[in-house]
């Protein structure tokens, strides 16, 4: 029987998967994709820190498969998996937003709002979902600790009424 990986001291931050469910980042300032292949949300993110900033590795699609019945989408188990990366310097990240959740699936999430380096809104933002299906807030609490501990981002925890609170 495997053991366990454990830590108690600050490392670096372990890579942590979730889905990129949206973003409000217009689409011409995203990474872009090798030639080929295209950035679809929702997608599979990892997300990790490197020194002063989170990286967002983002798996991208084939174009010309995707949409196929027959598609099979790449994730973070394959062997060398089509990504493309977004890197966010902690000066540039407001907050992280915990507490949510994904409207039909019901997924916990995470909102991490950056600066608008256009200056146009007062904040844009990545959207994260955890569908774990062990224990899907571990990752949303892993990146929570993770970020407020490597990066010292402020972490706030929305609450969210239950569904017979909900005003619809």
């Amino acid at each position: 029987m495997e053991s366990l990986a454990t830590s108690n001291s600050p490392t670096p931050m372990p890579d942590i998967i979730l889905n990129l469910e949206s973003t409000d980042i217009p689409s011409y300032a995203l990474p872009k994709p090798d030639a080929g292949k295209r950035l679809i949300l929702p997608t599979s993110a990892r997300l990790s820190v490197t020194g002063e900033k989170l990286r967002i590795e983002m798996i991208v699609v084939d174009s010309e498969s995707w949409g196929d019945q027959y598609y099979e989408a790449p994730t973070f188990e394959d062997e060398n998996p089509p990504t493309v990366s977004l890197e966010i310097h902690k000066s540039k990240i407001q907050c992280l937003i915990v507490g949510g959740h994904t409207f039909h699936m019901r997924h916990p999430t995470a909102i991490l709002k950056i600066s608008d380096p256009g200056g146009i809104e007062e904040s844009l933002t990545l959207t994260f979902s955890s569908s774990d299906s062990n224990n899907s807030q571990y990752a949303i609490k892993m990146l929570a600790r993770e970020l407020g501990a490597q990066l010292e981002v402020t972490v706030k925890d929305q609450q969210v009424p239950p569904d017979d609170e909900m005003p619809f």
